[in-house]
């Protein structure tokens, strides 16, 4: 089965692939978790964040247009059927990428914003500042 991987250290995206009788041992291997937490996207796609993710220090984050916080560390985006199964995302790659943003915690309340889209070019903000946007907004 079709998947992504987001990988906000390495600033990519990825097109992986799951093996659908083996989903949560893959989402274990690819997320580098014990446990996952499952978030639905507004087009129906579920992304999958390691459950104890903000819990342990992190540094790399992903920032989704339209969800309210940022995620901690690698995450996996599946497609859902109507009764919940996992199936092949509906989103496109180039879609998914215009929706997000990684953060990298620098010094203290500074983080680093990229665009997925053009990961090369940043910039700086208060993390403070970012949170409360995502809060009001749901974007940057």
């Amino acid at each position: 089965m079709d998947a992504y991987l987001i990988d906000p250290a390495a600033f990519a995206i990825t097109p992986i692939d799951i093996n659908p009788h083996n989903i949560l041992s893959d989402l274990y291997t690819y997320i580098g978790c014990s446990t996952v937490d499952a978030t639905s996207m507004d087009n129906g796609d579920t992304l999958y964040v390691d459950d104890e993710g903000l819990l342990k220090p992190q540094v790399h984050f992903i920032i989704v247009d339209g969800y309210p916080q940022p995620l901690a560390g690698k995450a996996v985006l599946l497609g859902s059927t109507p009764n919940g199964n996992s199936t092949n995302p509906s989103i496109a790659l180039g879609a998914l990428t215009a929706r997000l943003t990684f953060m990298e915690r620098l010094i203290g309340p500074v983080v680093s914003l990229r665009k997925a889209a053009r990961p090369s070019i940043y910039r700086l903000a208060k993390l403070t500042a970012v949170l409360s946007r995502l809060e009001e907004h749901g974007t940057l």
